[in-house]
């Protein structure tokens, strides 16, 4: 009986995170697939089971293809991005200073702000009128970029929403980089000052292999979270201008509420959880081989 108690024990542990998930996240997500080879205009009661046609009008549609192009181009500028400026950040602030202490704090508080009022802030601040960043080039007499409309201009837009996401969540990453940091030995560092290497060798000898993990772990919250990204760009362009910032999130939300057509929206939501489980998997299988373990 013993025996059999310290076997089940962790799976008893885990049942009611389990049975939660399940009833939140599993069982509405297979309803969702089911759905999605209906006609279903999401008021009505009865509907009809159309078979792949919906999946079939997405693939013809240069709509969606647009949106994967945007969405991509997002997600690629956002890893990169905020990766960077995560290991930066946590390499700048590593030692438990006052100072630093406080600015670690100041970092993570956008992270903690609703995503909403974040895109409404970004919306202000980058007006083409009276926001503050074109205000600030003006005033320094950088006349070109004072005139750029960053949310009007299809070239600049997308650039406007991969830097409010970067804003808001670099502090996140640097975060966990700090935890990171914190677990690799002194040793190692002394090793390599008694060896004539500088604090760039050091960086890329060390530091950089060591925290492997955190940069996988980061990079794979950062994908799943701009891929099925909705709101900045709602907030900010509304998708525009000419569909430059309309991502597959955003094809799911018209097609469901504004054409009313709730089959073809979960057809997109299908699509859109299938492509982050396959980009998910590729990214955290390619990036933990590269791992380097202490």
């Amino acid at each position: 009986m013993q025996k059999l108690r310290k076997i089940t024990a962790p799976y008893m542990l885990i049942l009611p995170a389990f049975i939660l998930y399940t009833s939140i996240m599993f069982i509405p997500a297979l309803e969702n697939i089911r759905i999605s080879f209906t006609n279903w205009d999401g008021l009505s009661q009865t509907y009809d089971y159309i078979s792949y046609h919906n999946y079939a009008q997405i693939m013809k549609d240069q709509d969606f293809w647009n949106a994967i192009f945007v969405t991509f181009k997002i997600v690629i500028l956002v890893i990169l991005i905020q990766q960077t400026f995560g290991i930066l950040l946590a390499v700048i602030l590593e030692k438990n200073t006052r100072k630093n202490v406080f600015l670690r704090s100041l970092f993570f508080i956008p992270c903690l702000l609703n995503t909403v009022v974040v895109g409404l802030i970004f919306s202000y601040a980058l007006n083409v009128n009276f926001g503050i960043l074109n205000n600030f080039f003006n005033n320094i007499g950088l006349q070109k970029l004072a005139s750029i409309d960053w949310l009007g201009d299809a070239r600049y837009a997308s650039w406007a929403i991969v830097m409010t996401i970067v804003w808001q969540y670099s502090g996140y990453s640097s975060l966990l980089y700090l935890g990171a940091l914190k677990d690799i030995p002194k040793e190692l560092y002394e090793s390599c000052e008694l060896d004539g290497a500088s604090p760039w060798q050091r960086f890329w000898k060390i530091t950089f292999p060591l925290i492997s993990p955190a940069l996988t772990l980061n990079c794979l919250i950062t994908l799943i979270g701009t891929i099925r990204l909705f709101d900045i760009p709602f907030v900010l362009t509304n998708g525009g201008p000419a569909k430059a910032t309309q991502t597959i999130a955003m094809l799911l939300y018209r097609d469901t509420f504004h054409y009313r057509n709730a089959g073809r929206g979960a057809a997109n939501a299908t699509i859109l959880m299938a492509i982050i489980i396959v980009f998910s998997v590729i990214q955290t299988w390619y990036l933990r081989k590269r791992e380097v373990n202490m």
